[in-house]
């Protein structure tokens, strides 16, 4: 929600789910009521997932410290599964993300598209030529998603 608001989107910042605590990463993927009942499937799960004093990297160092590489990868997959909705039939939903260094280091963005059964269609990585600001490594990333959703022929499309 903090990134929502300084793009300039009106928020009141609470959770549009549960209504009822603030809204952030946390919450949406550990917090939340649905988000509890989705890890209360993780039986083997080596750590109190949701606990309300952790956050993205404490769950992430506490599985590799208290349990596998693989039970990471559980965490990372279902966290996404969490916030990710399937786009409507016969549409393809473009996820796109670009990363850039403070170091000076070189920019690079990522592409996936998934149908509407949330299968991947298509997907790309790519290293930039050079070290971009934030806002334009993300101008790129949503260029390459478009680019390769008319490469595919795609018609209908969301952007997300």
């Amino acid at each position: 929600m903090l990134n929502l608001r300084k793009r300039g989107v009106t928020t009141d910042g609470i959770c549009p789910i549960c209504g009822q605590e603030a809204e952030s990463i946390c919450h949406a993927l550990f917090r939340c009521n649905i988000a509890k009942e989705v890890w209360s499937w993780w039986k083997e799960c080596p750590i109190k997932i949701c606990a309300e004093n952790q956050d993205f990297y404490d769950i992430a160092l506490g599985l590799l410290y208290a349990g596998t590489t693989r039970d990471l990868e559980i965490m990372v997959v279902t966290a996404w599964a969490i916030c990710w909705k399937k786009p409507p039939m016969g549409v393809y939903k473009i996820n796109m993300d670009g990363a850039t260094s403070e170091r000076g280091r070189k920019s690079s963005i990522g592409v996936i598209i998934r149908d509407f059964k949330g299968e991947a269609a298509a997907g790309l990585c790519r290293l930039l030529p050079g070290n971009f600001s934030v806002l334009k490594t993300e101008n790129l990333a949503v260029e390459a998603g478009i680019l390769l959703a008319k490469d595919l022929g795609l018609q209908q499309i969301i952007i997300e």
